[in-house]
Parts: C-alpha cells; sequence; structure tokens
C-alpha cells in the first residue's frame, strides 16, 4: 500500500554526464526514482538544467521531465525562470535538488517566492580540483540554511555546514541485484580471459589520483611472483599513464558501462582510494557478495565494520598488497566476509530501504514549512 501518496517531489539535477552516460550521482537519483515509483510514498518528477542522459532515460521509462534550458551555463538564468514557472504550476510540491548548481538554483527559486512544500538539499560530494568548484562549493555550504533540510551520504560532509543548517546522514544506496554465483562467476571469467586458478584482485571507478591508482598500481609491482591478476576497470585523467606504466601482471580494461560481470569475475575488490565518500562501486561490490580489501577513509566505515564485512587498511600499496595475499590465501576467510559484506548490503543499502528515509526526510522538511 502506498505511504504517502499526497507528496509530489521533484528532483533537480544538473547531470555532469551530458547526453553520453550517467556517472554516480545521476545514477543514484534513477535509482531512487525507480524505487519511488514502485513504493509508492511520492509522486516523482524530474527537472534537469540541460538535456542529459539521465532525462532521456527517465522520460522512457514514463517519469514526467522538465528540461529546463537547451545547455548547460555557468550561471543557469533561463533554467531558474522555467523552473519557477514549473514550481507556479505545480501544487504541494517538495523539491529535492542534486549537488551545488541544483542546490543553489532551488534556493534562488524559493527566495524568489515560489511556493513549495518544502526544499531538500542533498550534496552528493564536494569537488575541489580547482578554484571554480572550490567557490562554488563554498556557497553552496553558505546557503545550505536556505533549504529545510540538507542531507549528505557522508557525516563528515554535514559537520562541513554551519550550525544554523538542519542535515540529516541519508546514505548512498544501489539498486537490489544477485549475489555473484559458480554460474555467473565462470562467464565472466572467460569473458575477460581470467585463467583458470587464477586469482583476481580488481578495483573499479574513475582512474583519478584521489580514487588511488598508484596505490594499487604499486601493490602490483609489490607482487613480484606475480601470484596475482591485478585488474582495473574504469577511465579518467590518470588512464593513458597507467596503460603505459602498469606492471605485466596489471590488466587495464578502460571505462564499463556495467560492472556487473566484472565483479563477478573478481575474486577480491580493492578501493585503495586516498579520499572517499560512500562510494557506490564499494557497495556493488558488498551487492554481490565479494571480500573486499578498501583503504580506512573517507564514509567507508559507514558502509562496512574492519575484519566483519571487509578488512580496512591505511592508503599504502604494502598494506593492499599484504591483505590481498593474506586473503588468496584464506578462501574460508573470503566467503565469511563476502557473506557479511552482503547481508549488510541487504540491511542498510538497498535503494528500497533508502527510499523510505528519503520519504521520511520528505515528510519533516514539509511540516517545518507548514509549522513555519
Amino acid at each position: 500500500m502506498p505511504r504517502d501518496p499526497d507528496v509530489t517531489v521533484m528532483h533537480l539535477v544538473e547531470a555532469s554526464g551530458g547526453g553520453e552516460v550517467m556517472y554516480g550521482k545521476e545514477r543514484v537519483i534513477h535509482w531512487l526514482m525507480r524505487a519511488q515509483r514502485d513504493a509508492g510514498d511520492v509522486d516523482v518528477r524530474l527537472a534537469v538544467l540541460a538535456p542529459c542522459s539521465l532525462a532521456a532515460t527517465a522520460r522512457d521509462e514514463g517519469f514526467r521531465v522538465d528540461v529546463l534550458s537547451d545547455e548547460e551555463r555557468t550561471f543557469p538564468a533561463r533554467a531558474l525562470r522555467t523552473l519557477r514557472a514549473a514550481l507556479d504550476a505545480a501544487t504541494a510540491l517538495v523539491l529535492h535538488t542534486h549537488g551545488y548548481k541544483a542546490n543553489i538554483v532551488g534556493r534562488f527559486a524559493r527566495s524568489s517566492g515560489v511556493k513549495m512544500a518544502g526544499l531538500v538539499g542533498t550534496c552528493h560530494g564536494f569537488v575541489t580540483t580547482d578554484v571554480r568548484l572550490r567557490f562554488y562549493n563554498a556557497l553552496d555550504r553558505m546557503t545550505g540554511g536556505m533549504s529545510d533540510l540538507v542531507t549528505a551520504p557522508d557525516p563528515g560532509m554535514l559537520s562541513a555546514f554551519g550550525p544554523g543548517v538542519r542535515t540529516r546522514f541519508v546514505p548512498n544506496a544501489i539498486a537490489d541485484g544477485n549475489a555473484t554465483d559458480a554460474a555467473a562467476r565462470a562467464a565472466a571469467r572467460a569473458t575477460f580471459g581470467w585463467k583458470d586458478g587464477e586469482f583476481v584482485a580488481g578495483m573499479l571507478g574513475r582512474l583519478s589520483a584521489e580514487k588511488g591508482v598508484d596505490n594499487f598500481a604499486n601493490a602490483a609491482r609489490l607482487d613480484g611472483a606475480a601470484s596475482i591478476r591485478w585488474a582495473v576497470a574504469g577511465s579518467g585523467p590518470l588512464e593513458a599513464q597507467l596503460r603505459a606504466s602498469a606492471p605485466l601482471n596489471v590488466t587495464c580494461l578502460g571505462f564499463l558501462a556495467e560492472a556487473d560481470a566484472y565483479l563477478d569475475s573478481l575474486d577480491v575488490y580493492v578501493q585503495p582510494s586516498f579520499t572517499e565518500g560512500l562510494s557506490l562501486s564499494l557497495l556493488e561490490a558488498m551487492r554481490a557478495g565479494l571480500p573486499i580489501v578498501a583503504t580506512d577513509v573517507g564514509a567507508t566505515r559507514e558502509a562496512v565494520r574492519d575484519g566483519v564485512d571487509a578488512l580496512l587498511v591505511p592508503p599504502e600499496p604494502e598494506m593492499i598488497f599484504e591483505t590481498v595475499k593474506r586473503l588468496r590465501g584464506d578462501p574460508e576467510f573470503r566467503s565469511r566476509l563476502g557473506a557479511s559484506a552482503r547481508a549488510r548490503f541487504l540491511e542498510r543499502f538497498r535503494m528500497s530501504v533508502v527510499e523510505r528515509q528519503y520519504a521520511a526526510v520528505y515528510r519533516e522538511a514539509a511540516g517545518m514549512r507548514r509549522a513555519g
């Protein structure tokens, strides 16, 4: 039965993947919209600042989609005007904004007098790779109090907001799926060309410095006997460098549109990051029931318990190598870690679970507006 059918939620998004792909933020929103429709908690719709893959996919799946501008702009003034018109035409609508630009646009819309039942802003990460992004993220934090509630998938991110901002921790989540089984594993290993009996440790994600690409490659270099196949799936600024310099026991697969089969092919999943939020790739490895070696950074401890669901290590190549080598020699321990990681995923990080947390956030935000 629907739990709260009278609430309409519009997700407002700047989709960084453009028309080509959906990156992590867009994938989370897509999964959330599906879960909300399936649960009947809310009447869900989407607004995007410019055309993107997320908008096209959501429209194909029957969602109402408003594309607010014909192209992405630094300051989306036209999108703001179009958003105001869409909000004025709606009734009892909670606006859920995602990312610094959408958060700021939503707050400008409210300050201009547009009526809405509630305003929820989600920070998916503070990217600080250049001065412009640092400025926008600082502006997002400074204006956080203009939203009824601000959520983030990392408690550490929420601590960056001032005391006047009402914050709630809501973890990242992914769609449900099956754990790896023997048939899926055999098919996947054949697809990627892993040899019979070959032990494969793999990472998955953007190939950039903060994701620990050098950590992973240097761990492989310590494997002088080449007893482990170290696999890398992903693309990014360090991909060419990695391909040119990686030792022979490293296989670079590039970007994979669908990573499930890759995860099915692994014996151990490795997250070698220097910085991390609540990683979607980590959650996907948990869903697959893989044993995990992860660096103890960011919100990783929100996802897994050291020694129970994963082995957490400092972001150092020596520790990564030694821990993967330990798991290679202990199949029973690998099995226990993988089963526990899978159980924790089912309990906490399925989108059908987190969707209910967002439903409660929407009700709280709407209640604040009525009380105000």
